[in-house]
């Protein structure tokens, strides 16, 4: 066994109540999913790939509340796919330049129909009471036009086509009560992609006929449009109008993106909302007026869902790495830093929360409705992005709260199954000392952070043991191997050798935890480990900022970068600090102490007693202070034995998103 380091490289916990989300199955379906849709009447999923390019060939694949899944190749490229559950139709775009058409299912029996559509159609929307579609058409001259909108007959199949000029369409919003669908794209004048301008439309779906001509949004680059379910305003994502100048000296269109407020009645702009500052960008010599913008690049490159409950607009952007809240009443926005790229974004109406899809590291994120990190769930193996094809779908299923995801790197849909008790405001990060009351004198230290589990198990002899790697398992248990430890501690930390494993299972009152160590099989039922009566709470930062020492939490793991071999472990509640110092005695072999009742003093540190396990009881053996000088960094000073030691300590962040506690 090679010689390991000790903390260095050590991971942290994460435990799930019931009512989290975990992997179930992943079941395979067409290469590079594109789109999906979920037919909320059967579970069933339909899903869009686009085969080797966005332009070729692709598949649709259906797939049953069972699992079973059936891939059907197509001539087209499948692009973007809707269903209408109450019409039994399922409606996929083939937005490719391969064709222009769609594909027409019955949502039962798979029976399909193609109907020729004007233009590339990359997108459609379904009016329930029309039993009609309404697909608008991108040019095939890029943002110059014409564009165009096509009606379909979801009964008869007929369909009918309207060219709409002068600008590309793209997008689409309907407004049923209004008898309008708002078409919104991009074209001259300002040439193409980001100095493209943006233009919104309507279409009398009685006269089937555009209702008076293009409107002018006061943005550019068009990224997506929204209607407010009673239809008072639609919502438009675009840049702003104006330049920036680079450092190069380059002057080219804004990448700030906003959210524009239209009244439908008169498709005027009656309020914008500015996003956030573009904190990503980069540049390559011109090749336009404007220059060749390459990855990352727009202020907004991502997705957005309307919360009707909320009236507040979530949007994810990619590039920059946040997760946003507009409220659409007043303008106001709430960011939250991410800590990777991130593809797709849904509204869990069940259990009231967000999941966001981070494309390069292989995982579902969920939030909740304030932007609170509530859990972290796999889907496969981290994807760079030069090497992700297709695109990335998350869906919810509104009766169960089950949620789906595609990962175009494995060509799978990963589904996450949603227990039913419970809510999801019960969600909890569970870093802290967890122990069994009926058996005193040991107990277990968990942190998360991603999806890796650190765990110390300190028994009841006096010994220690870890799980450095504890890795999130499809059932949301986390499972590694357990290693015992040895000094003496070098700079490449300390000798490990592996003895076990180790699952560490959430429940609806605790956890359970289980090991085996030299072939020993041990099982226990645990609970927090609870001293004070002032509960604190802990979540997950991609971020986290380093803040003042009087609001700060200081649960986590402690430990000295220059100094490996040894950790503390402290889980704060109230004004009391409880601290597990663990590392070797004068034979390397491995110790820990505690300082149960470390109280806080008047000028803020906190100090207390120094116990050690000796046959059974616990001894006193000497004091340790805390004394921290932000909320992650700090000094230890110790006296065990009658000998001093003093040390600085640094929290350890070991993965994203880290743990923040606060009481």
């Amino acid at each position: 066994m090679k010689p390991a380091l000790l903390l260095a490289s050590l991971a942290g916990a994460l435990a799930l109540d019931a009512t989290a989300l975990v992997t179930t199955q992943s079941v395979p379906i067409g290469q590079y999913p594109w789109s999906a849709a979920l037919d909320s009447a059967t579970g069933r999923i339909f899903i869009g790939s686009v085969g080797g390019s966005r332009y070729s060939t692709g598949t649709y694949t259906v797939v049953d509340p069972d699992g079973r899944s059936t891939t059907f190749p197509d001539d087209q490229t499948p692009q973007h796919v809707v269903v209408s559950a109450a019409l039994r139709k399922v409606v996929i775009s083939n937005g490719g330049f391969s064709g222009s058409s769609v594909t027409i299912l019955d949502a039962d029996t798979l029976a399909k129909t193609r109907v020729v559509t004007g233009n590339a159609p990359r997108r459609a929307a379904i009016v329930d009471a029309r039993a009609t579609a309404y697909v608008p058409g991108h040019s095939y001259n890029g943002d110059v036009g014409p564009g165009s909108i096509t009606e379909i007959d979801l009964r008869t199949g007929a369909s009918r086509v309207t060219e709409v000029p002068g600008y590309s369409t793209e997008y689409i919003a309907v407004i049923p009560s209004l008898n309008r669908a708002f078409l919104a794209g991009n074209g001259p004048p300002g040439g193409v992609a980001l100095a493209a301008t943006g233009w919104i439309q309507a279409y009398d779906m009685d006269t089937h006929a555009l209702a008076g001509p293009a409107v002018r949004i006061p943005g550019r680059r068009v990224h997506s449009i929204f209607a407010a379910p009673d239809g008072s305003r639609l919502y438009v994502i675009a840049h702003v109008d104006t330049t920036e100048l680079w450092e190069d000296g380059l002057s080219i269109p804004s990448l700030r993106s906003a959210v524009f407020v239209i009244d439908p009645s008169t498709l005027q702009t009656v309020a914008t909302y500015p996003l956030p500052e573009v904190t990503v960008r980069r540049i390559i010599p011109a090749a336009e007026a404007y220059g060749v913008l390459t990855e990352p690049t727009h202020s907004f490159e991502g997705t957005a869902v309307l919360d009707a409950a909320t009236n507040s607009l979530f949007t994810q952007e990619s590039y920059n790495k946040r997760l946003m809240r507009i409220d659409l009443a007043t303008g106001a926005i709430q960011v939250q830093k991410l800590e990777g790229y991130t593809r797709a974004l849904a509204l869990n109406p069940v259990t009231n929360t967000l999941l966001v899809t981070f494309a390069d590291d292989g995982y579902v994120g969920t939030y909740s409705r304030d932007l609170e990190r509530l859990d972290t769930i796999p889907l496969g193996a981290p994807t760079p992005r030069a090497q992700s094809v297709g695109d990335y779908a998350v869906l919810v299923n509104p009766a169960t709260g089950d949620a789906y995801a595609t990962y175009p790197k494995d060509n799978v849909l990963v589904l996450l199954k949603s227990a039913r008790e419970g809510d999801a405001t019960s969600l909890v990060n569970l870093t802290d000392l967890w122990s069994s009351q009926s058996e005193p004198g040991w107990g277990l230290f968990l942190e998360q952070q991603g999806l890796t589990a650190f765990g110390a198990l300190f028994s009841a002899d006096g010994s220690w043991l870890v799980m450095p790697q504890g890795k999130r398992q499809a059932n949301g248990s986390f499972t590694g191997t357990l290693y015992r430890t040895r000094g003496p501690a070098t700079s490449l930390g300390a000798y490990a050798a592996p003895i076990g494993v180790m699952i560490f299972t959430a429940t609806a009152d605790g956890a359970l935890l289980q090991y085996s160590a030299d072939g020993v099989a041990v099982s226990k039922a645990v609970t927090r480990l609870t001293f004070r009566s002032v509960p604190k709470h802990c979540t997950w930062d991609a971020a986290p900022i380093e803040g003042s020492v009087a609001k700060a939490n200081f649960t986590g793991l402690w430990y000295g970068p220059t100094l490996p071999g040894w950790g503390l472990t402290l889980s704060h509640q109230g004004d009391t600090v409880f601290g597990v110092l663990y590392g070797y005695d004068a034979q390397q072999n491995p110790t820990w102490s505690v300082m149960t009742n470390g109280a806080q003093q008047g000028d803020g540190r906190h100090a207390g007693t120094l116990y050690r396990v000796e046959g059974g009881h616990l001894v006193a053996t000497g004091t340790m202070n805390l004394d921290f000088t932000t909320s992650n960094v700090g000094s230890m000073r110790a006296v065990m034995d009658g000998v001093a030691q003093e040390k600085s300590i640094t929290r350890q962040v070991f993965s994203t998103p880290a743990t923040t506690c606060s009481n």
